[in-house]
């Protein structure tokens, strides 16, 4: 799956003067749908908006397009088993990480909390949204950030470049959200690249997970008929 058939779920919305089509995406002159940033003529300027820093207190934050991770020739192939599709394009990357940061922000400012961000990122895989990740919330200043991960291949990959993170190997549909989020003191804000087959299991246990207040806020890509589907007005 192309990122040009991908949607944007946490930032998501219906523009009612272009006949109910989602904001970020443009149409080609062949009538195919992808985004904005997918041209590759398109060069973003730096976005500068407030966050929440390590301490709780509001700083800025710069989310820039970066290289995704080259993978190992011939080694590191998306698994179909595992609905594994991996983020090629870097200013796709950003937009998804701003948007992240924005979201657990916004809900951490809305509960008057002087927390910092508690990230979990679903399906890392070869680390496209990791290694902006890891970089953007150091600087920050929050430390606390995991991965769930039932790809060894990947686990493996991750470990290498980023020896001191947090990876649990395991199936993120077994992921106790409740426990994870007593364990680090505080709710969880997600985020993730969403293996195509399972997204709406994945959905059900976040919105699960929000009513015992383990999750905060879910900033996750899908399948774009299936954000079509979510964002669709009720009949």
């Amino acid at each position: 799956i192309s990122t040009s058939k991908r949607h944007h779920c946490g930032s998501s919305n219906t523009n009612n003067n272009n006949n109910g089509l989602l904001y970020g995406w443009v149409q080609d002159a062949n009538g195919e749908w992808e985004w904005e940033e997918d041209d590759p003529n398109f060069v973003p300027e730096p976005i500068i908006e407030q966050a929440v820093g390590g301490d709780g207190t509001a700083v800025a934050v710069t989310t820039t397009a970066t290289a995704t991770p080259s993978l190992p020739s011939g080694s590191f192939r998306p698994k179909q088993s595992l609905g594994q599709n991996f983020l090629r394009d870097g200013n796709t990357v950003a937009k998804i990480i701003r948007y992240f940061i924005l979201d657990a922000s916004r809900t951490i400012i809305e509960n008057d909390s002087l927390e910092q961000i508690r990230a979990v990122e679903l399906g890392p895989g070869a680390g496209a949204l990791t290694n902006t990740l890891v970089s953007t919330l150091s600087d920050l200043g929050a430390t606390s950030f995991q991965c769930i991960e039932i790809d060894p291949r990947s686990i493996e990959l991750l470990g290498e470049k980023h020896p001191d993170l947090r990876v649990n190997h395991m199936d993120v549909l077994q992921v106790d959200y409740p426990d994870m989020a007593e364990e680090e003191g505080s709710p969880l804000s997600i985020i993730g690249n969403l293996p195509y087959y399972i997204t709406s299991q994945i959905l059900f246990a976040l919105a699960d997970a929000s009513h015992f207040n383990a999750v905060r806020s879910a900033t996750v890509t899908m399948q774009y008929e299936v954000g079509q589907r979510i964002v669709a007005k009720s009949s």
